[in-house]
This record gives structure tokens, C-alpha cells and sequence, in this order.
């Protein structure tokens, strides 16, 4: 009965852990580590006539090739808790998949079970006869593989795909190293401005000026607003087009309108002709007479 069969699977592992004859995967069994041996007894010992049923029973379809490599790799590793729980406690109650997969993975003989099956019992005063194997005219199997203490690398086409992934993610680091150094080195950007004494320049908002104050950047301003420095130069031309506010003796004038820089509570005003001749009256002098000429 099954019940036999699981105890004679389950004595062999024993068995050959004792003498060291299980790989490092089955020695030290996890989820993980039953799932990659699952990938090496496949790629290296599959007999699809005998063993097809039982990886269909766990793992259920191949795929469309008829093959279990992808199917292996990419299956749960929680599904394989249940067995590895029962290898390490031997008191626990396994379904009938997990102890044909076992009988696998040690490649236990003769699998699978098979409920006409019946183990021989010294005690049984009438045993049943032992079935004849058909002659087959097969070729025998190749000698199975003994399974290292240590595991073994995976199968060459899992090597590309992890070839591939460490290059892919060598590219990603590299492309992030690449923009943090661009980044680092990129100069900041000049959001702020201070007035530098005839026109505003621009600044960045975190540097430190001694003795100015930096404004919120307005490129119109920065671009557009300047102090005329030397106010003789103006004439009846600049009339409505200088904008002035007085501070000091002499108005203070600039190329367009807005606060003074340096007194933002006085607003500029238009150049009008009486401020024009009161405190640039030579020059007004000089330009009326162009004119009449």
C-alpha cells in the first residue's frame, strides 16, 4: 500500500543522507535549495516515460514545448514548503505528490507507485507474487550521475540569464552614477538678483553677498532696468521715457519705471519737463536750441 511505499521513500533518504550520497540541496533541504534541484534532476536525469506523471502531478502542465525547465523555474517556492518541513520532521503528514517527488529527486527505484504494487513482507505466509518485467527493447538508461556533497552550478542557460541581468543592472548603475556626477557638477541655477549699483545682476538665492540683498529673479528687470549714470546725456528726447524719484539733491533716474533698488517704498515717476530744466537745465538749454535749428 502507499503507506509502505512512503516509509521505504522516506527510509532511503535517510539512508543515503547518513552515508553522504545527497546533494548539498537535498542535505540541508529549504523551499529555495528543493526548487533548484528540482531544475538539476531535470536537466540531468528526466526519463519523460517514467517520470512524466509525477512532475505533472506537482507541477502540473509543461509547456508548450512539452518542457518543465521554465515551468521548474518560475514555480512557487512556497509550494515546496510542505516537503521540506516533512524532511526535517519527519512527523508530519505529507500528501501523496510530495513523497513521489521525493522519490524522485533521490531517484528511488522503482517509482513511481503503483497501487497494484506491494511490498514483500518477511512475516506474509502467502506473498504475492513478484510481476515479471516486459522485455523492453529499449536501451538501458545511462548510469545515473552521483550527486556531490557540494552543489553544482546551474544548467548553461541559466548562466546567460544571470549574465544578462548582472549586465543589465551594471547599465542601470552606471546611468545613475553618470546623472547624481552631471547633477553634482551642473552649476546651480540662478534664481535671485541683487542691485549692483547701476543695474541688477543675477545671482544664485543661496550664495552670501556682504552688504547686499538679493530679490526674487525678474528678467525684465534684469535685463531692462539700469541707472543712467551720467544724467547729462539726457535731453527733451528723454522726456516721458526716463523715470526718476528724488533722494538726494539731484533725482535719481533710471530707463524704466518700478521702485528705486535701493529705496523700494519710492516709486519712479515720469521725467517731466520742469524737472528736466531745474536740475539738468544746460543740457535742456543746448538740446532746445538743436531743435530750433
Amino acid at each position: 500500500m502507499f503507506k509502505d511505499y512512503k516509509d521505504l521513500v522516506v527510509r532511503s533518504y535517510k539512508e543515503k543522507l547518513a552515508a553522504e550520497k545527497l546533494s548539498y540541496n537535498l542535505a540541508d533541504p529549504t523551499p529555495a535549495k528543493l526548487r533548484n534541484e528540482c531544475l538539476f534532476v531535470y536537466t540531468s536525469r528526466y526519463d519523460k516515460k517514467r517520470d512524466s506523471k509525477t512532475l505533472e502531478a506537482f507541477f502540473e502542465k509543461p509547456d508548450e514545448h512539452g518542457d518543465y525547465h521554465s515551468i521548474i523555474y518560475n514555480f512557487k517556492v512556497s509550494r515546496f514548503r510542505p516537503l521540506a518541513q516533512f524532511l526535517r520532521d519527519p512527523n508530519r503528514e505529507p500528501n501523496a505528490f510530495n513523497i513521489e517527488l521525493l522519490a524522485w529527486l533521490i531517484d528511488y527505484q522503482p517509482r513511481p507507485f503503483r497501487y497494484a504494487y506491494q511490498v514483500n513482507q518477511d512475516d506474509d505466509p502467502e506473498p504475492d507474487p513478484p510481476t515479471e518485467p516486459e522485455p523492453s527493447t529499449e536501451p538501458a538508461p545511462p548510469a545515473k550521475p552521483e550527486h556531490p556533497t557540494k552543489p553544482r552550478p546551474p544548467a548553461p542557460v541559466w548562466k546567460e540569464r544571470i549574465k544578462k541581468h548582472q549586465k543589465e543592472t551594471a547599465v542601470v548603475l552606471l546611468l545613475l552614477g553618470l546623472t547624481l556626477f552631471l547633477l553634482l557638477k551642473m552649476p546651480p541655477k540662478k534664481q535671485c538678483m541683487y542691485w549692483s549699483g547701476d543695474r541688477y545682476e543675477a545671482v544664485d538665492c543661496n550664495q552670501q553677498l556682504f552688504g547686499v540683498q538679493s530679490i526674487a529673479l525678474d528678467t525684465f528687470k534684469l535685463n531692462h532696468f539700469k541707472k543712467i549714470t551720467k544724467p547729462d546725456t539726457m535731453t527733451a528726447y528723454s522726456v516721458g521715457k526716463v523715470w526718476c524719484v528724488q533722494i538726494g539733491d539731484v533725482p535719481d533716474c533710471f530707463t524704466t519705471d518700478g521702485n528705486h533698488p535701493l529705496y523700494p517704498g519710492r516709486e519712479l515717476k515720469k521725467l517731466s519737463l520742469p524737472i528736466l530744466r531745474k536740475y539738468f537745465g544746460a543740457k535742456l538749454t543746448d538740446s532746445l536750441q538743436d531743435q530750433s535749428n
